[in-house]
């Protein structure tokens, strides 16, 4: 996708980018959708999940890194758009705890992915988009406000 966002189009004229950039976003938006479909199923195993959390990740890079007019037209899009967060907390969604412990903790460049994923955070938040993030982020800690019994805290 970096390819198609960053490098094809950026000797062409700022009117061309702008007439590709709507045609990379359904692009990246046909991914989501591809994604969805193959990992985002309880019968998907944490190879096919993690590849999948991978792939978004990535995107989400490019998205924030894109460069041009057809990077400004994409980060406009996403400004509003939340399919990247939907997509991930849809994969995440269908994890168990123990899959969400070992993505988190996955090696991804030096830092484990959550680690990874607070980067990719800031770094949206400086271009205020795919302003869902905290929210995957939150989703990947597969918090929850009952006790592992499954009830809440007892009160005093």
């Amino acid at each position: 996708m970096d390819y198609w966002i960053n490098e094809r189009y950026i000797n062409s004229s700022c009117s061309k980018q702008y007439n590709a950039a709507f045609d990379v976003i359904r692009q990246i938006e046909g991914i989501f959708t591809t994604i969805v479909e193959q990992a985002a199923q309880k019968h998907a195993t944490f190879g096919t999940k993690q590849s999948a959390l991978d792939a978004l990740y990535l995107i989400g890079w490019a998205i924030c890194e894109s460069q041009e007019e057809i990077g400004k037209q994409i980060r406009m899009h996403f400004q509003v758009d939340n399919s990247l967060e939907d997509s991930m907390n849809a994969v995440i969604d269908e994890m168990s705890v123990e899959e969400c412990e070992r993505m988190r903790a996955l090696d991804y460049s030096g830092t484990s992915f959550l680690g990874a994923m607070e980067e990719l955070k800031k770094l949206a938040d400086d271009y205020c988009v795919c302003t869902g993030l905290q929210g995957v982020i939150t989703n990947l800690t597969c918090e929850d406000e009952t006790d592992e019994d499954g009830e809440g805290e007892e009160e005093a």
